[in-house]
Formats: structure tokens, sequence, C-alpha cells
């Protein structure tokens, strides 16, 4: 820190803080360690462990997932055993040092060590700090490590495009702004105070996205048990039942069959007992089902290559075709693959239990789409795709679909297993009246969710707003008995000349 004598402000040497209240000094964040030459502690990156190497019980690990900005997430903590910590003995922590995340989404979140891990060791891309308690209170290092003061310096160093990330000696020389040590307590307990109270409120928040799809699920339960449209059917007389459609629809298609009867269900519905012009419908019932065409190597190149979708294009909120492939299709494939405005797709299979069964209809978002056996496809043969949509959607979200997959590490549906699928039906005119007050209701609901992270929006913005204050010297006031900031520099630099020097 370097200041002119003919100039009472401070001369800040950094673009990220542009002027420093009474008494502060602006030093390095290596300056409030240990002897970073004595090699006391160096603030090491993580080590490369494999998730094949994380056991139930034994010494802890700290991963980029259970750090948040300010407080430490102590869910899903992992372990290795004691000869692999002696190993790695370089990249361990003890209770109250600070750990950093140095990749980026986001980058330069930063915790203390909860008391209740006593040691362990950091992961890559984590950083370890740990201060000299004489010289800065942890927590206020905590606090301004995750404020803007930092984050725009280290946003200024990164380095890399598939994965950002920092590199430790720009973490050793943050330009810190250092308050007076008593005032570095006095700040800390105000945001203490303060970050209790956002801290709650982020945990109601966090609350209403599960609340959210639990409404939506019951309200597709009220669907399809006929409870929604109960009013609209005694207003509503329709000539032609459930049962009549499927004889309709089994006729134009030459099937022979019998009808599916409640007796046979699967699995026992919660609405075992439908409307009485109601009946149980397999998928097969009521539309073709097709599994896509398998990628294979021999049909990467070719004079037909035409684009597909496969399961990475659809999400909840419908299709996502910004990453569409091509693969080559003949006349013949192109024919039995091409998919139809209308149709609509299931996700076949996953890894994840919540993935399983993911639908979306096709709209023609692209001209001559074929699709992936990665999807199943069902081509109602009336119009009843939205209703359909919605019953794949309530089977997805309430595990439905997961009961039915068999495999060990992927969950899959099938075909076969698709189509024989049973779900209630309703007459063709209350199949509408339901996806009308569905989607009607669906856009309510979303809306509240949106609000919900205006919300989340709103807290981050306000709790950097504090953080700001808070480092321009204005959260709490000055006391002019204080020891000034340039006094405790000194006091650190001295006695680190006065320390033995270490060996490596």
């Amino acid at each position: 820190m370097t200041r002119d004598p003919n100039n009472t402000e401070p001369s800040v040497e950094s673009n990220h803080v542009s002027e420093l209240p009474m008494g502060w000094e602006l030093g390095k964040l290596e300056d409030l360690t240990l002897d970073p030459k004595n090699h006391i502690v160096d603030g090491p990156f993580g080590s490369n462990l494999k998730a094949s190497e994380y056991l139930e019980e034994g010494i802890p690990i700290v991963r980029l997932q259970n750090i948040d900005r300010n407080f430490f997430i102590d869910k899903n903590i992992k372990f290795i055993s004691h000869e692999k910590a002696n190993l790695l003995k370089r990249h361990s922590f003890i209770k109250g040092d600070i750990i950093i995340t140095k990749l980026e989404d986001p980058l330069g979140k930063a915790c203390l060590v909860p008391d209740n891990l006593e040691g362990g060791i950091i992961v890559a891309d984590v950083v370890r700090v740990r201060p000299d308690e004489r010289f800065s209170s942890k927590r206020y290092l905590v606090y301004l490590i995750n404020s803007q003061v930092i984050s725009n310096q280290l946003l200024v160093e990164v380095k890399g495009t598939t994965r950002p990330r920092v590199n430790l000696s720009h973490i050793r020389h943050l330009q810190i702004p250092i308050a007076l040590l008593n005032e570095q307590r006095r700040i800390v307990a105000k945001l203490d105070s303060l970050f209790t109270h956002s801290r709650r409120t982020r945990e109601e928040l966090e609350r209403i996205p599960k609340l959210i799809q639990r409404y939506k699920q019951a309200l597709l339960e009220a669907a399809f048990c006929g409870d929604l449209t109960a009013d609209w059917r005694e207003d509503n007389p329709i000539s032609e039942n459930a049962k009549d459609l499927l004889i309709r629809l089994k006729q134009q298609q030459g099937i022979i069959r019998e009808l599916v009867s409640a007796a046979n269900l699967h699995r026992d519905r919660s609405y075992a007992f439908l409307p009485s012009n109601w009946c149980w419908a397999q998928v097969e019932d009521i539309g073709q089902v097709f599994l896509g065409r398998q990628r294979s190597p021999k049909n990467h190149n070719g004079s037909n290559m035409r684009p597909y979708v496969r399961a990475a294009n659809i999400t909840w909120n419908g299709w996502d075709i910004s990453d569409i492939k091509e693969m080559n299709f003949d006349d013949r494939d192109f024919r039995k693959y091409k998919l139809q405005p209308g149709d609509v797709l299931i996700n076949e299979g996953s890894g994840s239990a919540d993935e399983v069964g993911k639908p979306a209809i096709w709209n023609n978002e692209i001209e001559n789409c074929c699709f992936q056996n990665t999807l199943i496809c069902v081509r109602p043969f009336e119009s009843m795709s939205r209703y359909l949509y919605l019953v794949f959607l309530h089977a997805a979200r309430s595990k439905i679909f997961v009961e039915e997959t068999r495999g060990v590490n992927i969950f899959h549906i099938g075909k076969e297993r698709l189509s024989q699928f049973k779900f209630a039906l309703p007459p063709i005119a209350e199949q509408k009246e339901i996806v009308q007050r569905v989607e009607k209701l669906f856009k309510t609901i979303d809306l509240m969710e949106q609000e919900y992270q205006k919300a989340g929006g709103l807290c981050d913005r306000l709790e950097q707003a504090t953080l700001a204050k808070a480092f321009r010297g204005e959260l709490v006031p000055q006391n002019p008995d204080d020891e000034p900031a340039s006094v405790l520099l000194e006091r650190i630099r001295s006695e680190r000349e006065a320390q033995p020097r270490a060996r490596r």
C-alpha cells in the first residue's frame, strides 16, 4: 500500500476498490494468513480425487457442492480412507479454515469449515485459506470474498473456456480492504444479524418449488379421477362415453381386443373409481407406439442427412432444439421415423429416476425431423395429444413410470410397457375441457414461480447491497480509538520477519 504524502485521500492500487474509509488499508489476502514463506499454510488447491474413491465413512472431504455463499452445506458429505488422507496431507483442512470455489458457476463462493468437521481433505477446484485471527476476523474475510469487491477481481482473472477458473496465485494476491480490527468485528456482528434474517427468507423461498410441483400433481390427480370437471359433466351431458370411443377407435384400426377393465390394473391408482362415462385404457388402444431409430456409426455420414431429436432435447418445459444432431435416413427410414405434428414423445430411459418419461408434444418445430431410440413416440388416432401429454407428465412426475421400469443403473420404460400403460380415459369433449382447465391453472401457478424467482433475485441484490455498504465503511459507526489498519499490517510484517525460516 502506498500513499501520496500530498494527498489526504488513500491511493488505492486496485481498479475494484475506489476509496477506503478512514483508517482502513489495502492489502493482499496472503498478508492476513499465517506466514506463507514458512509454508505454515499456503492455501493449496484440492486433490484430484475420483468418485470411485469416495466412502460412506472415514476422513471427510469438502467438494464444490458443500460450499455456499457464507454457509457450509453439510448434506451428502463424502469420505475417503485414512490411508488415502495421509497421502494427501498437503490438501488438508481444519475447522475454521476458509474454503473458496475456484471454478465458475458461480466462481468464488466462500464459507468457513464448520466446527463439527475437525479436519479432512479438500478436492480439486476448492482453495483453502487459513487466516491468522490476530490480524483479521475470519467471518469478515468470508463476507468480503462473497461480495462484489472480490467477485469483480476474480472475474478479471478467469482462465479457460469450457470450465473457467482462477489460479492460486491470483487468489493469494486478491486486493483486500482491511478495516480496523475492532471495526471488522462490529461489521461481522451486524452482517450476522442481517444475514440470519436473509437466510430464513431463503429457506422459506426454497420450499416454494416443491410446493408448486405438489400443487401441479394434485391438480393432475383431480383431473384424472374426474373431480376437476365434475361440475362440467353436470351441465354437459355427452352422447358418446369413453367405452364407445374405444370401440370406435378399435373398429377404425381393425383391432380386436377386449376393453381394459378397472380390475386388471397393473397397480392400484388412488382414483380407482372413475365417472360412469369414463373407462380405463391402454396407450396402444388410442394410438400407435413407435421407438426411434438406433444411432449407428454407419449412419453418421451419407447422402440423406436429416435432423433428429433425442432425449437430451426434451425438458420439463418442452423442446430444447438448440443442439440438434443429424443422421443419414434413406427414404424408407425417413418415412418410418419422420415426426408428425401432434406426436407425443417421452424420454425412454435415464440414469436418473427424475428424468424417466419426461414428455413433449411435437408441433413441427423442425421440418422433416426424425427421432432416435432414446425416445418413444405415441401418435394418437384422434386429437388427444394434449390430454395424453398431461397423462405422461403426471406419470413421470409421480414416479409411476419408474415403478414400471427395469434396469440396473438405467431406468428403461420400453415400447412394450408404454403400449400397455393404463390410464383413465374420458370422452373427447371432456378431455378438451380438462386440458383447458389444467393449462389455465398451470399458467397461474407458473406466474407464482416467476414471482418466487424474482424474490430470490431480490434477496441476492439486497445481500450484495448490504455487503457493498459494509465494505465502504457505512454499515457500522467508526470508533476513533480503534487501532488503524496500517499499524496492524506493520505488526504482521514485523512478526513475520522475526520468525525463523522453516524448511519445506
